[in-house]
């Protein structure tokens, strides 16, 4: 027992022997010892328990107090870890009562370094270095001293600078012999003052140069040409009509004559005046003269007045056989002009049916003209074919092919319309699988890439068969695939249950495991089982089968009806959904 509970069982008899009822003269003075039970001696982290008992004769009245925590006694501290010069140390005590181990930590003391010693001497371009080693560890503490730099001496000049090229001056180090070069800048040209290379005239400009005192070279510029110096105009000839007048002035520097041309005036005619008056078909003429008395003249033309023609008076009726005429004559020269009236359209009857057309041949209408008596016939349209409304089966259908049915003409025996037919409960070319758990309920990694296999979990017992329903993609069980395994080998077969049934084409695949079944495995061109194969499989083979079917069936089939996940097991009783649940247990727990 603890010595919480003892302490606790003690408060407890105490509580009960204060409640027993106490006997003759019960109220009476506790009277106490001097020294104090102890009950529990105190530990190092938990308190002791003492009591006092009243010794009147059946007073069972205790006093009980707890004995403070005695504390641990620690002994002295000893080295656990010695302390290096970087890392620090551990020391511990132990408690002489309880065992309880203490510790603290010993500072790293740090390096006890010698002096500084040489190691390496400064340089121009690099850093010297002194080092001192630790007389503990061994370590080593490098400090370094700037590079000396370098001690240039004066410039000297290597190359003279010219007007247009630099010069350079150079000086090196007295230590390490470092070369160290600037730039002396061009000093430019040194020209004297201009002078007059070649002077300008009246028409040529003038050249002027100056030369450069050092490099010879010569730098020139031109001086405006002078112009020149002209006289007054003297007229040579004035213009007049038809000729140009000219005036002419001289440079009195070089002589150059400058001429100017004044253009002829051209004609200043008078006014035109009629000289022959124009008729209906003949131009007439008019005439002016030159005003500024050359005597030139210049003649027009007035043209033709054209005919001032009447309106049109009808001088022969047209009718419906024979053109008219009508006749317009000119007010000033009399001449007439006739045009021919086109004949009148004929006032034809309604078109009438001679012959009624046929799908074979025209027919033709005819109309009269009530005025002259002229007859016109054309041709009618072919006639639309004739059937008496059956039709005429050329090929029945079948579960294999559509049928093929037509109409003929019964005036011409032309096919006239075709159709293809088949029973309403036929379907053609629909796909199917063996009924079991959609292949991305099972396996996630084919969710969204459109596969429409069905798993089917098989379980090998030796000469037991399992059967399963094919159902159609339109929702309809048509037939019944078995599964049977013996002598190590697995046998698959299908029945339909309409003989009709026609199977366009069968795949068959089979997984040793869940784990084994891929996307490549479910490809439409994977490699297949054939249906009634062996196909070898052991006792610890857990196999998984996928059936494919594209089939053409009949729907009213007594053996075909309706299947859906939502439906009744070919059994009538079990829940499609309870079987689908009990195959994906089974696959899951492979």
């Amino acid at each position: 027992m603890t010595k919480t509970m003892r302490y606790l069982a003690l408060m407890m008899a105490m509580v009960m022997l204060l409640m027993v009822p106490m006997g003759a003269g019960a109220e009476h003075t506790h009277t106490y010892p001097n020294e104090w039970t102890i009950e529990e001696q105190p530990g190092c982290t938990t308190p002791g328990i003492k009591f006092k008992a009243c010794t009147v004769a059946d007073c069972t009245n205790v006093q009980v107090e707890q004995i403070p925590v005695a504390g641990h006694k620690f002994g002295t501290w000893s080295v656990y870890a010695a302390a290096s010069c970087n890392s620090p140390g551990t020391e511990i005590r132990t408690c002489s009562v309880c065992g309880v181990t203490e510790q603290r930590s010993i500072a790293a003391p740090g390096h006890k370094f010698g002096a500084w010693a040489f190691y390496s001497a400064a340089t121009c371009t690099s850093q010297g270095m002194e080092t001192r080693t630790c007389s503990v560890c061994g370590t080593v503490e490098p400090r370094y001293f700037k590079a000396l730099g370098h001690d240039f001496g004066g410039w000297s000049v290597q190359t003279l600078p010219s007007c247009l090229s630099d010069g350079y001056e150079a000086r090196s180090c007295s230590r390490c012999n470092q070369t160290e070069t600037r730039r002396i800048s061009a000093v430019g040209h040194n020209f004297g003052a201009w002078y007059v290379y070649q002077a300008p005239n009246c028409t040529q400009m003038g050249l002027e140069r100056r030369d450069c005192s050092r490099c010879d070279v010569i730098e020139s510029r031109y001086l405006k040409a002078l112009g020149h110096k002209m006289g007054a105009w003297v007229t040579v000839s004035v213009a007049n009509c038809t000729q140009n007048g000219e005036r002419t002035r001289t440079c009195s520097v070089c002589g150059y004559v400058e001429r100017e041309i004044s253009y002829a005036l051209g004609h200043q005619m008078g006014p035109w005046t009629q000289t022959l008056a124009p008729a209906c078909t003949t131009a007439g003429q008019t005439q002016r003269v030159c005003t500024r008395g050359c005597g030139y003249t210049e003649t027009g033309t007035l043209y033709a007045l054209g005919h001032a023609m009447q309106p049109f008076v009808i001088t022969l009726g047209p009718t419906c056989t024979a053109e008219g005429e009508r006749t317009s004559t000119c007010a000033r020269c009399g001449q007439q002009i006739k045009e021919k009236i086109k004949k009148l359209p004929h006032q034809f009857t309604a078109w009438k049916v001679v012959t009624p057309s046929t799908c074979v041949t025209a027919g033709v209408q005819e109309r009269f003209c009530t005025v002259c008596g002229t007859r016109e016939t054309s041709a009618l349209k072919l006639g639309k074919h004739q059937y008496d409304g059956g039709w005429l089966a050329i090929r029945k259908p079948t579960l294999e092919r559509v049928g093929f049915k037509i109409k003929r003409c019964t005036v011409c025996n032309k096919q006239i319309q075709h159709q293809e037919y088949a029973p309403d409960s036929y379907r053609y070319e629909v796909p199917a699988v063996g009924f079991g758990v959609p292949v991305s309920s099972v396996l996630p990694v084919f969710q969204g890439y459109g596969y429409a296999d069905r798993l089917i979990p098989l379980a090998l017992s030796e000469n037991q068969e399992q059967t399963f329903p094919i159902m159609t993609a339109d929702g309809y069980q048509v037939g019944l695939i078995k599964a049977a395994w013996a002598g190590q080998m697995l046998t698959i077969t299908y029945k339909m249950h309409d003989p009709a049934t026609v199977v366009i084409s069968e795949a068959l695949m089979v997984f040793p495991e869940l784990a084994a079944i891929t996307q490549e495995g479910l490809s439409p061109v994977a490699p297949a089982h054939w249906f009634g194969g062996a196909i070898p499989m052991t006792g610890d083979d857990k196999p998984v089968m996928a059936v494919r079917f594209l089939l053409s069936y009949d729907q009213k089939h007594q053996g075909n009806a309706p299947f859906t996940d939502s439906g009744l097991y070919i059994d009538g009783v079990t829940p499609n959904g309870a079987v689908l649940q009990g195959m994906m247990n089974q696959l899951t727990a492979r």
